[in-house]
């Protein structure tokens, strides 16, 4: 693109190397592929591509259209990789239920524990009315991807919010609850920022002279963040895979992307 005329049509994909507004109020990025690297840019007044441009954030891989200028492209269309639709729709033969969630941030002052023990009530089967309980019974997995103690020391003057100060405590405690849950169910847990793991990510799990009590657990599965795990596979069957995840790309996302932040997600 760069040996290409003035004028003369371009098209390109690179990954975004960075992004600024330029004194005119125009959209200027630096593209990067590996043969280099080429500021692209996307005029204000249209609005169309100006509003796209807003929420590329760094690191995406787009494609652009546009012609060439002195060392520069303007642009006059991009485009956003989508997810492809590759996956086999895949039906299981048996009725399973998956559970998830996260964040029980086990120690801190606000944990709501009676509710949580309600809901080991109900995912035992011993909660709720009959069509609850019978739904109840076919749950096989819950997912607890990440933030499963509240930590100690992740910010400033968190002792005043912890009712458990110690992080061995913690996990113990943690341990207890999900040892009240039947055996028939596969537990797979993540770990987050909350955590005592390092901070960059992927993440390991919890060491065992932290967490002991999680890996006495015969079914807990303890997998890094972030992890693909297939579950309901047989022998006739491939089963599905689950991506989980929990992190601060979510903060980057929300602060960076132009039409969330406006939109107050």
């Amino acid at each position: 693109a760069l040996n290409r005329s003035e004028r003369e049509t371009v098209a390109m994909i690179g990954l975004v190397n960075d992004k600024r507004t330029t004194k005119n109020g125009n959209i200027l990025i630096t593209l990067e592929d590996p043969t280099g690297l080429i500021n692209v840019v996307i005029n204000k007044n249209n609005r169309e591509l100006f509003e796209m441009a807003n929420d590329i954030v760094l690191d995406e891989v787009i494609g652009v259209t546009g012609y060439n200028g002195d060392r520069i492209i303007f642009v006059n269309g991009i485009f956003i990789p989508d997810v492809p639709i590759s996956n086999e729709f895949k039906k299981s033969p048996n009725e399973e239920y998956v559970v998830f969630t996260s964040d029980l941030q086990i120690g801190n002052r606000v944990f709501f524990e009676k509710n949580f023990l309600k809901f080991i009530e109900w995912i035992n089967g011993n909660y709720g009315n009959k069509e609850q309980r019978e739904l109840a019974k076919k749950v096989k997995y819950l997912f607890i991807p990440g933030d499963l103690v509240e930590g100690v020391g992740v910010y400033p003057g968190q002792e005043e919010d912890l009712d458990i100060i110690d992080i061995y405590k913690q996990y113990a405690k943690l341990a207890e609850y999900l040892s009240k849950i039947r055996k028939d169910i596969k537990i797979i847990l993540t770990a987050g920022n909350h955590d005592a793991v390092r901070l960059a990510e992927p993440q390991p799990f919890p060491d065992k002279k932290l967490a002991g009590h999680l890996y006495e657990l015969q079914n807990t599965i303890m997998t890094t963040n972030p992890s693909l795990v297939n579950i309901a596979s047989t022998k006739n069957f491939p089963g599905f895979n689950v991506l989980i995840y929990h992190g601060a790309s979510f903060f980057y996302i929300v602060e960076n992307v132009e039409s969330i932040r406006r939109a107050g997600r």
